[in-house]
């Protein structure tokens, strides 16, 4: 699939476009990416939320009017969706809705085989997703740090037994984290500070 990484709003969150002929997938859209999309000629198919904190949802609406499925792990419906989001602290989110949920499996999107790795930690239901050999983590793994787990639903005891379930995968993905620079899961199994927890 095409592929292309996108900074978007204030906290400088990470935003995923995976595209071929079918249409697009777009992961974490924390601000509208419509823009991006029609300048490119591609159609919004779905949106996956890594997880549903306010600063990876903030263009979830916008492409739900351009007819994407929002798709999000089941534990986190709540999240997304709730006080629990923070979008409310925030102000200014458009409210959208799930429009489908799943569980740790492997799904198929505009031919493309999905791999959702449930990682709870950072919020109840933070998943990763191993897309076309790249791994999506949201705000369970960055570059040298992990997730702060001191946010509603969230939970340290989880978090390090997600990252030993990430280090313990034994192919050298690289990592597409929600904020910060990309890495590599070796290097970070071989350097981030946590990796020993």
């Amino acid at each position: 699939m095409n592929f292309q990484s996108i900074r978007t709003g204030g906290f400088a969150s990470n935003t995923y476009l995976l595209w071929n002929e079918q249409g697009a997938i777009v992961i974490d859209p924390g601000r509208d990416v419509t823009a991006t999309l029609h300048a490119k000629g591609i159609k919004p198919a779905y949106v996956l939320l890594t997880h549903g904190h306010f600063d990876h949802i903030g263009g979830v609406a916008a492409l739900q009017r351009e007819g994407a499925k929002v798709g999000c792990y089941d534990p986190e419906r709540t999240v997304a969706l709730g006080r629990a989001s923070l979008a409310e602290e925030v102000g200014g989110i458009e409210p959208f809705s799930i429009d489908f949920t799943f569980l740790e499996e492997t799904i198929l999107l505009l031919g493309e085989k999905v791999t959702i790795i449930a990682t709870p930690g950072h919020t109840q239901g933070s998943c990763c997703f191993l897309i076309d050999g790249k791994l999506f983590t949201g705000d369970t793994l960055f570059e040298g740090s992990v997730g702060r787990t001191d946010l509603p639903t969230g939970s340290a005891i989880s978090l390090y037994a997600s990252l030993r379930k990430l280090f313990s995968m034994q192919e050298d993905y690289p990592v597409y984290p929600g904020h910060g620079d990309e890495t590599t899961l070796f290097w970070e199994k071989k350097t981030n500070p946590y990796r020993k927890i």
